[in-house]
């Protein structure tokens, strides 16, 4: 169970090896370190992971732009999942946001990941578009993404 002391922190680039290796536990098709290492020296990233026992098990990272916000990923490492990580990292990014005025935020989830729908629709989120064939698994051909929002 998590700990009713949730410690979030500030994603630093010395993170990137770690959440690689949670991002590969979490997706189908998970992304390179080399896609982390771009993002992160390239861009500026809005990225937050959760600490427990001093070990990452958690992070978001969302793309900010004038006053729309973009989750591009979030991911628990599955021993931890279920137990309000992922909650902590969303309400702690949201809260971010509204600081920072941002108006609404954004994201892309595959319209089989049932567990997922439903987390972003008990915050908030609505489905207001769908990207046809956008993800493509090497266990079935291909699946739409259903782009969703909610406001801030």
């Amino acid at each position: 169970m998590a700990s009713t002391n949730i410690i979030i922190h500030p994603l630093l680039p010395e993170d990137i090896p770690t959440i690689t290796v949670i991002h590969q536990h979490c997706f189908q098709i998970p992304w390179p370190l080399e896609s982390f290492m771009t993002l992160m020296a390239t861009q500026t990233p809005l990225g937050f992971k959760v600490v427990s026992r001093h070990q990452c098990v958690g992070f978001i990272i969302a793309s900010v732009v004038i006053d729309e916000a973009e989750i591009l990923t979030l991911a628990v490492d599955p021993p931890y999942q279920r137990q309000h990580w992922g909650q902590a990292l969303l309400t702690h990014l949201i809260a971010t946001l509204q600081q920072q005025k941002a108006t609404k935020l954004l994201l892309e989830v595959d319209e089989n990941n049932a567990a997922a729908l439903a987390f972003y629709q008990k915050n908030e989120f609505v489905v207001t578009g769908t990207r046809k064939n956008y993800y493509h698994f090497p266990n079935r051909t291909k699946a739409d993404a259903l782009m969703m929002q909610r406001f801030l």
